[in-house]
């Protein structure tokens, strides 16, 4: 069973999530003078990263949130589904992209605003557990999707992504996790996968 977090049940609210709660994630602070502030409590209480801002590297400082529900609006069942009610990957992937997905680092603010340091904040990691979550249920909403993908598989230019292009582990985890075409990554419970989100 995976778990990760609903964000779509806190638009407009995160700060109130259970998962911001000094128990878990740590509390989710405003801003201080317009800049971010320092996870407060909890495991991750001025938890330091070496990361950032952006390409910067060697620079410890602490991980910083500076929630914006203004933001964190943008990341409701609305967007939700609109995103799933696309039928090719691109579109479903361009509305990700532009609604929840930006909308949920931006709306936590500070580290997760910053496209570089953002795997900083360990709350990046539930949130990209429920992007992972929509897309696959946009997969189970038509059988013609659980193999689809496109887009572009390296940055300098644009190779084309496909089923066949390797996604290249650096070794992260030893034999756990080898290197491997796209499609065995397609589908949770198949291929290198064996688990299902909790609902």
């Amino acid at each position: 069973m995976c778990f990760w977090w609903d964000e779509k049940k806190w638009a407009g609210r995160f700060h109130e999530a259970t998962i911001f709660r000094p128990e878990y994630f740590g509390s989710l602070p405003g801003p201080t003078n317009g800049r971010g502030t320092c996870i407060p409590d909890g495991t991750f209480r001025n938890l330091q990263s070496n990361l950032g801002p952006g390409q910067t590297v060697n620079n410890p400082h602490c991980v910083q949130r500076a929630v914006n529900e203004g933001t964190t609006s943008q990341t409701g069942v609305n967007s939700y589904n609109t995103c799933l009610a696309r039928s090719s990957y691109p579109d479903f992937h361009s509305c990700v992209e532009f609604t929840y997905h930006a909308q949920g680092h931006n709306g936590v603010g500070a580290t997760m605003a910053d496209a570089i340091a953002s795997p900083g904040d360990p709350i990046f990691f539930m949130h990209h557990l429920y992007i992972d979550y929509t897309f696959r249920k946009w997969q189970l909403g038509a059988l013609s999707r659980r193999n689809t993908i496109s887009g572009c598989a390296t940055n300098d230019g644009c190779t084309p992504l496909t089923l066949d292009t390797m996604i290249y582990m650096g070794g992260i985890c030893g034999s756990k996790c080898r290197d491997a075409p796209v499609r065995d990554v397609l589908r949770t419970k198949q291929g290198l996968f064996c688990y299902m989100y909790s609902y």
